[in-house]
């Protein structure tokens, strides 16, 4: 009897084997080009719809601060680079912009005129920030290997981070205050888009009605023809950055539209060369409270023709 009682405990001991043993997630599988790209630059990156593979480089080096907001790097300085296939000869199409400190800006043209990209523009995002930060715009076709190595080398002249920070990698898993994420719920409401927290910055894109070509290629939101507005905490409320980009006819409407709500414009130029319609770049900076700050922008948004 005390065997048959052993017995029984034991088998009461040994797990039940569920019918679905739950497995981690695994990423997707990146096309050849994007992996490429990934594996030269050390990043993952995010492929985006249209094709395109997209990675970022913040400037976590740096501690920049405007009119006493200390800024986050995925908030005003952050590179990167976007690639798509062009379909023929496994060649791609490359665009991006690099932050720089001023220092930093002649060594890297070089490097990209060296390694066949085309510098486009080279200017300010942003007004009265410290230290001065420049932005240089780049675009370019050829082998994969080729472009992405020359980003590499260029972004090895510069003291950007080689490695995705640890301590960043931490940040993506904390989640975000209620108090500010009850903010960014009403912002998102408000320019009635949903946008995404990168390390508490919430980052929100306009992609426009009409197709952008460039150079016989139509370029998806991902490559840079998209609206982007990124907010993070400043005192109690909110600040605000990113970039309009719209048409000829548009701009005077914008300027007025942000101009009554109190919004700074900051620069405005182009990013890119050869594009169909031109494009007018249009930066800005806007601080207070969460509900100002946001109807002050959709106000601007709607100025521009983007996707509703």
């Amino acid at each position: 009897m005390l065997r048959i009682l052993t017995l029984c405990a034991a088998l009461l001991l040994v797990p039940v084997p569920t019918a679905n043993p739950p497995t981690p997630e695994t990423p997707p599988k990146l096309p050849p080009w994007a992996a490429s790209v990934r594996a030269i630059l050390s990043r993952e990156g995010t492929m985006q719809p249209g094709d395109v593979f997209r990675v970022a480089v913040a400037r976590s080096d740096l501690s920049v601060v405007r009119e006493g907001v200390t800024l986050e790097p995925r908030f005003a300085y952050t590179s990167w680079t976007a690639v798509m296939p062009m379909g023929k000869g496994g060649e791609v199409m490359m665009m991006g912009d690099l932050v720089l400190t001023t220092k930093e800006v002649d060594p890297v043209i070089r490097q990209l005129l060296k390694g066949g990209l085309r510098v486009t523009a080279l200017h300010n995002h942003l007004n009265g920030e410290s230290p001065r930060l420049m932005y240089l715009h780049y675009e370019g076709e050829g082998p994969v290997s080729s472009l992405a190595v020359t980003i590499k080398q260029a972004l090895a002249l510069t003291a950007s981070p080689r490695y995705e920070p640890s301590q960043e990698l931490v940040q993506d898993m904390e989640a975000a205050p209620p108090a500010l994420m009850a903010a960014y719920e009403q912002v998102q409401k408000t320019l009635g888009r949903e946008g995404k927290i990168v390390r508490k910055v919430l980052q929100v894109s306009f992609p426009r009605v009409e197709p952008i070509r460039c150079r016989g290629m139509d370029l998806p939101p991902a490559m840079g023809t998209a609206t982007q507005i990124n907010f993070q905490p400043a005192g109690a409320g909110l600040a605000a950055t990113g970039d309009f980009v719209l048409t000829d006819d548009e701009l005077q409407p914008l300027l007025q539209a942000l101009a009554l709500g109190g919004v700074s414009v900051e620069a405005i130029h182009s990013h890119m060369t050869h594009e169909k319609p031109t494009l007018k770049f249009v930066h800005f900076f806007a601080q207070g409270p969460a509900e100002t700050v946001a109807a002050a922008l959709r106000a601007g948004l709607d100025q521009t023709a983007i996707q509703r």
